[in-house]
């Protein structure tokens, strides 16, 4: 009895597993140049500036709405070195101070890195109205990139939140 109990079991997850794998949508966002994995279909509230070449967000909300995920990238007025690390760290600073005050958060994570040859900044924030905002900056000569899960630290810690960040690529 226990090993039938134990194969409805696995078979049961097994299922849960391949339906919650199907729900995640590829996102290939021709005007950032990048794809992206929602666990749904992201809304596209609109372009920012002028057209979506400069500027777009797509957000997924989940939890009714007490969780969101979110891709956005804005367009550089112009090229940027990317290895002048004082200029990388200017711009990343300049980002998290942006957030930290329009969101009126508390730090309690942040970290640079790399994407491949890119420089990365990796927020994590407490905001009272949302828990965690968690955020990937990813810097191109040309384009800034924002992923961000924002949501119950249950929910920003956990691997669905991994998959969203990690299924971030860049068009080469």
């Amino acid at each position: 009895m226990k090993s039938l109990l134990s194969g409805v079991a696995f078979f049961f997850l097994t299922l849960v597993a391949v339906a919650d794998d199907s729900a995640w949508t590829r996102i290939d966002v021709k005007e950032g140049k990048c794809r992206i994995e929602f666990p749904g279909k992201p809304l596209d509230p609109g372009k920012l500036g002028e057209n979506k070449s400069k500027g777009q967000q797509l957000i997924l909300e989940v939890l009714d709405g007490k969780a969101v995920y979110m891709l956005q990238h804005n367009q550089l007025e112009s090229q940027i070195d990317i290895k002048d690390p004082e200029l990388v760290k200017r711009i990343f600073d300049g980002g998290q101070k942006g957030l930290q005050n329009a969101l009126k958060g508390n730090i309690s994570r942040a970290d640079d890195g790399k994407f491949g040859a890119f420089p990365t900044r990796e927020i994590e924030m407490e905001v009272a109205s949302l828990g965690i905002y968690r955020v990937k900056f990813v810097l191109t000569p040309d384009r800034f990139y924002q992923v961000t899960a924002a949501g119950p630290k249950s929910f920003t810690s956990g691997k669905d939140v991994e998959r969203f960040i990690e299924s971030f690529e860049i068009e080469k």
